[in-house]
Order: structure tokens, then C-alpha cells, then sequence
């Protein structure tokens, strides 16, 4: 298990941000690992906790549609 802080959530949310808007070419597959990743990050926030140990997944990588 890791320990994230709230503000280390809020950081892994803002480099992810990029990822989830409707402009950028991902394959949908991609964007859903975006989604759950930022998801599951987001749940640090929202708990109030500054400190919350849990599993976390790791940053997906992006995977680009070729069409």
C-alpha cells in the first residue's frame, strides 16, 4: 500500500488532465484507464482524508488512435 496526500492526488488529477478531453485522439480503451485512473485518484480527494492509505493503479500510459 502507498500513502498519497491529498495534495499529491489533486497533482496526479492535474497531469492527467489532458487525457479526458474530447479533442485529444486516444482509443476509447485508453480513455476509460483515464477515467477509472482519475477516478479512483479523485476518491483521495473527496474522503476529506489528508492522508489515505490505499492501492492505487498505476498512470496509465496513453495509446493513440491511428485512424
Amino acid at each position: 500500500m502507498s500513502t498519497i496526500s491529498k495534495k499529491e492526488a489533486k497533482q496526479l488529477l492535474l497531469d492527467t488532465d489532458w487525457a479526458v478531453l474530447e479533442d485529444v485522439n486516444l482509443t476509447e480503451e485508453s480513455k476509460a484507464e483515464f477515467v477509472n485512473y482519475r477516478f479512483y485518484i479523485r476518491q483521495v480527494i473527496i474522503s476529506g482524508y489528508d492522508y489515505l492509505e490505499m492501492d492505487y493503479p498505476e498512470k496509465p500510459e496513453p495509446v493513440w488512435n491511428n485512424t
